[in-house]
């Protein structure tokens, strides 16, 4: 998969994110709205349905995280590619990365190995809740 599939893929994550959101306001099966009205209702048969109820709730947020953190990781790997390629004297993968945006391009690549940097951050974070593969380290 190449950057830009990358790039668009971690764009289209914040329509995901909000429907996956939506989805566990609304009122289905294992959603906030139907925890709540389990919680409610003092019944003691619901204790089952409670737990079973949250386990589902943690497992779709689970999923969502581990797919947000894979798609970053996705686009953090060709960032540090483009990165380390920059680097060398006659860069490979972008042939003129060293001439785009012409004057500005220090702050161009400063900005990209920012972006890097942020991504890798949020990996190390979000490992603690998912299993994920670790952001290369930018040298």
């Amino acid at each position: 998969m190449n950057f830009s599939n990358r790039f668009f893929a971690v764009n289209e994550l914040l329509d995901y994110i909000a429907g996956f959101e939506d989805n566990l306001a609304d009122s289905g099966s294992n959603s906030f709205r139907l925890l709540s009205a389990l919680l409610s209702k003092n019944i003691s048969g619901n204790e089952i349905k409670i737990r079973r109820t949250i386990e589902l709730i943690n497992e779709k947020i689970e999923n969502c995280n581990r797919k947000s953190a894979e798609t970053f990781y996705n686009l953090a790997s060709k960032l540090y590619e483009i990165l380390q390629d920059y680097k060398t004297q006659k860069p490979i993968r972008i042939n003129n990365i060293k001439a785009i945006k012409g004057s500005t391009n220090k702050e161009f690549i400063n900005n990209l190995a920012n972006g890097y940097s942020l991504i890798a951050k949020y990996i190390k974070i979000i490992k603690s809740f998912v299993s994920t593969p670790q952001a290369p380290a930018n040298k």
